[in-house]
């Protein structure tokens, strides 16, 4: 009896082990159709997120773009309950679409104030002249009128296409934004009232040309106000920001870095500051077998970590033929998990891979350190955000047979975060 009671409690200590294993990026029941939401916004049903954010709710909010009638793009957000449920509470119905009267408006990034109003940015124009667009909506989805009059500030910063693409907050309450115009880097940054900030850059605007076909995605501020933004198309850069917008001559003695991952093709998407100052980018590079997922981490001074992965550079191949990382984020504990999608077999999914803090891939970690989500369509991850309670939220696309029709598409992971 007693050895058959032993028996018993080595069964249930290796189920508990093994669910507990199971939790490693699983998909969440509680979420949607088993972890899955699907939304279709927008009156020709054409839309994708391209940024998600939770507020400290619980609550998700997306951004990205919708087709109108007409076939114009418009700015589309909408806002999740803790289960998936679109929040009646955000403008009536849980999506709120702004068009600003061109053919090509799109939300590109979402962060969240912490009174709770959202900022959202991205671009406007007609045809191909475009210019960065930045709106706040009150927590109700409404347009706060109290930035910039109307809830809406355009600026061109050229004379030709300047597009917002990421966005981040000070603690100040100022906002900065991020993005590409005539091969350069652009960064503005504005007051809590909308307007341009004199005191940064040159009336509130600095541009950054590395001497390469470059655009910028992602932007992160340092716990010491430094600003930090990475992007790239023939190599991947970073450029780092004093608080006054002057490019950091302590960053790699000039305040711009260019890492060459392949002779090919290199794109940053994301990046992430870890607690101790390590740059951690998110992105891809061309190779032999097509593009692979790219992940790399710098010192605090601008050079690659040498510690993590080969020269401070860890390259994945997810599938058959392409992968893209989009996004990028540091768990608490230190292991890094990259969102994005792959392309095999001429079919595209969800792609997430998890790296420890060495940038060993994490074999713990859903398939050998991957997981991939395949939904009923073709589906690609834009941006990732991590609970509080350490489950990963991603937001992306999902487009419909024949690839006339698109939604917008969360998806949440349980215990992503679990060592």
């Amino acid at each position: 009896m007693l050895e058959r009671y032993r028996q018993l409690l080595v069964l249930v200590a290796f189920a508990a082990l093994i669910s507990a294993c199971s939790t490693h990026a699983t998909l969440d029941p509680s979420f949607g159709t088993d972890g899955i939401v699907t939304t279709p916004v927008g009156a020709l049903n054409e839309a994708g997120i391209q940024s998600v954010a939770v507020q400290a709710d619980g609550k998700i909010v997306v951004a990205g773009y919708c087709k109108g009638i007409g076939g114009d793009s418009d700015f589309a957000l909408a806002r999740y309950n803790l289960d998936g449920t679109l929040d009646p509470s955000f403008n009536g119905d849980g999506i709120a679409i702004t068009s600003l009267g061109s053919d090509s408006d799109a939300g590109m990034s979402v962060a969240i104030q912490s009174d709770g109003k959202i900022v959202v940015v991205g671009y406007t124009g007609p045809g191909g002249s475009h210019d960065f667009a930045v709106m706040r909506y009150n927590p109700d989805g409404s347009l706060d009128p109290s930035f910039g009059g109307t809830g809406v500030v355009t600026t061109s910063l050229s004379t030709g296409d300047d597009e917002a693409t990421s966005v981040a907050l000070q603690a100040d309450g100022k906002i900065i934004v991020a993005g590409t115009g005539a091969a350069a880097f652009e960064l503005a940054r504005y007051l809590p009232n909308g307007n341009l900030d004199a005191g940064f850059g040159n009336g509130g605007v600095t541009t950054t040309s590395p001497g390469q076909n470059v655009g910028a995605w992602g932007v992160a501020i340092q716990p010491d106000g430094r600003i930090i933004v990475a992007g790239g198309a023939a190599a991947t850069v970073l450029a780092r920001y004093m608080v006054d917008g002057k490019l950091d001559p302590s960053f790699d003695g000039d305040g711009i870095v260019v890492t060459e991952v392949s002779p090919l093709n290199d794109q940053a998407h994301s990046l992430a500051i870890q607690p101790d100052g390590h740059i951690v980018v998110g992105g891809y590079h061309k190779s032999a077998t097509g593009d692979d997922f790219a992940i790399l981490r710098y010192k605090p001074n601008g050079t690659l970590d040498a510690s993590f992965g080969t020269g401070g550079i860890v390259k994945t191949h997810v599938a058959d033929v392409d992968d893209w990382a989009y996004a990028v984020v540091v768990q608490p504990d230190g292991k890094i998990v990259a969102a994005g999608g792959q392309n095999g077999s001429g079919w595209g999914d969800i792609a997430l891979t998890r790296y420890n803090a060495d940038g060993n891939i994490d074999t713990n970690y859903g398939d050998d350190g991957v997981v991939i989500t395949h939904i009923d369509r073709e589906t690609l991850a834009q941006s990732a955000v991590l609970q509080s309670d350490g489950r990963l939220v991603v937001g992306g696309q999902l487009i419909r047979p024949g690839g006339t029709t698109a939604e917008f598409v969360v998806v949440r992971y349980a215990g992503s975060s679990v060592p």
